[in-house]
């Protein structure tokens, strides 16, 4: 754990959980730039642009991200007080999705961009975790994004060696 990271949590936990003591106001932020991402972003291209910033700074933590992912992964309590936890953002999100794009909160479109595009950076962290960071989750975000963007198509399979 960072240097001093106990000081500005109130538990352990909390210092697993809440990996920056920021987190209320960098919610706040990440919202804010969905909605002035530049014109020409889709909706979810705006999202991942609004998130960017946040993932290139767990990627440059590869020594502490991937541990604290682990333990979320092999402990369903403090992983189900994430979610609660991420209410908060999940409402701001579709907010900002909903002032981005002209809708109403209540549209289920905004609801579904969030879900999708949150969806990406879930698979990515779980992926780079089993990894122990050893590619860039800033690229493996970009290329799920991508695909996403492009109807998920199905990639090529791993080329199989000989058979026997």
């Amino acid at each position: 754990m960072r240097d001093g990271a106990r000081n500005y949590f109130a538990t352990k936990e909390d210092a697993l959980l809440l990996p920056y003591p920021d987190q209320a106001e960098r919610s706040v932020l990440v919202a804010e730039a969905v909605v002035t991402a530049p014109d020409e972003l889709t909706p979810l291209d705006a999202v991942a642009h609004a998130w960017r910033a946040e993932v290139e700074r767990v990627d440059a933590d590869r020594d502490e991200w991937p541990a604290r992912l682990s333990v979320l992964a092999d402990h369903p309590s403090p992983a189900s007080r994430v979610i609660a936890m991420e209410a908060g953002d999940q409402r701001r999100m579709v907010e900002a999705i909903a002032r981005r794009t002209g809708l109403a909160t209540d549209d289920p479109y905004p609801t579904l961009v969030h879900h999708v595009a949150d969806g990406a950076p879930r698979a990515c962290l779980r992926h780079w975790q089993q990894l122990g960071g050893a590619r860039s989750l800033v690229e493996l975000m970009d290329h799920a994004v991508r695909a996403v963007a492009e109807g998920l198509p199905v990639p090529p399979a791993p080329k199989a060696g000989p058979r026997r």
